[in-house]
């Protein structure tokens, strides 16, 4: 769960963020070109960034993940490892559609995760 800090983003615009990155993830699926690409990385990091630091604060969970980290940082690193990996991917343009699609709803499902 969220908890608000500051009131530059309610609930609402951050469902609206997600909506638009599923969306441009689609569109990433659709046309792999570099421009998607960048675009759907820009809006990721904007969420993150939102979710993270501007105003939002993720309710503490109990317990460290396996190496010691809390789990918030965990997830950001998991959202990022996977967002490089689907760059990689439009870039060398391997097992396009099927796995882009893929990393696209993965990193979706980790964005939900960041907030609960």
């Amino acid at each position: 769960m969220l908890e608000v800090k500051h009131n530059n983003h309610s609930r609402e615009q951050l469902k609206e963020q997600l909506r638009e990155i599923e969306r441009q993830g689609y569109r990433l699926h659709e046309q792999q070109t570099l421009q998607q690409l960048k675009r759907y990385q820009k809006l990721v990091q904007s969420y993150i960034s939102v979710v993270v630091q501007d105003g939002y604060e993720l309710q503490q969970r109990f317990g460290l993940s396996h190496n010691g980290h809390s789990k918030q940082y965990t997830i950001v690193s998991q959202i990022n490892d996977a967002v490089t990996l689907l760059g990689e991917e439009v870039l060398h343009q391997e097992d396009r559609r099927l796995h882009i699609l893929e990393q696209v709803d993965y990193i979706r499902g980790l964005l939900l995760d960041l907030h609960g």
